[in-house]
């Protein structure tokens, strides 16, 4: 373009003319599914990786979020401000986010090898009176190691850890 010429729609230009970028904030946006956005304060600091740069952890803060969910994929779109002074990220670039939401309130967490999953449903194994007892429950948010389940369970309440496959309902437990 020369000074002075006339841009305009006539001309068949492939996307923008002029595209402007702040490189030193940058703005991370992310679809959080419904059963982690719940637990997801503002202000919150998260931290990300960059498949372009990895074994490196960078951090951002949780600036906005949309307040509603997508109805299609069930997720709330949540903006995350990131200070990028050294201007190692770049537009553009694809984040994995790594959230630590706060507990759901009236859940308990429990190891993930408690948790039972067969045909039947879901639940975790409480000894009450030395003998084993189902307690059927939903599972909330997950990390790696622990699972966060709604149902008639009590804090303090004696589960089994890593229960046996044959193990069954009212069972006699021995305990250690």
């Amino acid at each position: 373009m020369d000074p002075g010429a006339l841009v305009g729609s006539g001309l068949r230009l492939q996307g923008p003319m002029l595209m402007l970028q702040q490189q030193n904030r940058l703005r991370l946006v992310v679809d959080v599914p419904e059963t982690y956005s719940v637990g997801l304060k503002q202000g919150k600091d998260v931290t990300f990786t960059v498949n372009a740069m990895p074994g490196k952890q960078f951090k951002g803060r949780i600036s906005r979020r949309s307040g509603n969910m997508n109805q299609k994929f069930r997720s709330e779109t949540v903006e995350i401000d990131v200070v990028n002074t050294k201007g190692g990220i770049m537009p553009g670039m694809f984040a994995e986010v790594v959230f630590a939401p706060e507990a759901t309130q009236g859940s308990l967490t429990v190891p993930s090898s408690a948790v039972v999953v067969s045909t039947e449903g879901q639940y975790v194994i409480r000894v009450s009176q030395g003998k084993a007892e189902f307690v059927e429950v939903r599972k909330g948010m997950q990390s790696e190691e622990m699972t966060e389940v709604f149902g008639a369970l009590r804090d303090g309440d004696q589960i089994i850890v890593n229960p046996r496959n044959d193990m069954r309902n009212g069972a006699q437990v021995a305990m250690n």
